[in-house]
């Protein structure tokens, strides 16, 4: 999964809309979900996590850092708002933005900056941001069963 970060801006062609959903049981099948999604979703290097308390969010984030070869143990960023990993391609940023009242606390922060930093951003709770939020990775979680989660992977390609 290196380079990841390269090709996200240089596509000049029409883009189309697609969705993609899995199911997880295991750590495994979430590192194979978060492969597929890195795979599908390189139009953006910002994906935007969905889902109730419980859903997965940073367990799914956690996966994504495994593969993007994160030298940093990834977890939950609630109280910080912004973690910033170390990865032999640069860093790789993860938000949660659940306390934040407003659009102007997430303007605050900086959001916009990491945002267009062209580096990997992955944002739990991104609601709160989604009339500033460019084009990203839309993944939905859902809890169906003690160990089962539905992950919708809502992403653009070329057309």
């Amino acid at each position: 999964m290196r380079n990841f970060c390269n090709s996200f801006f240089n596509y000049t062609e029409r883009v189309m809309d697609r969705e993609k959903t899995y199911v997880a049981e295991t750590e495994s099948d979430l590192i194979s979900i978060a492969e597929h999604i890195l795979k599908d979703g390189v139009f953006s290097p910002i994906f935007c996590l969905s889902g109730d308390l419980g859903a997965g969010k940073t367990r799914l984030i956690k996966s994504f850092g495994k593969l993007l070869q994160v030298e940093d143990e990834v977890s939950s960023p609630t109280y910080s708002i912004i973690n910033e990993y170390n990865s032999p391609d640069g860093i790789v940023y993860h938000m949660d933005l659940y306390r934040l009242d407003d659009i102007e606390a997430a303007q605050d922060i900086g959001l916009e900056e990491y945002l267009y930093s062209h580096r990997p951003v992955f944002i739990e709770w991104p609601e709160i941001a989604n009339d500033i939020l460019p084009k990203c990775n839309r993944i939905k979680m859902e809890v169906i069963g003690d160990s089962k989660r539905k992950i919708v992977h809502l992403y653009q390609t070329l057309a």
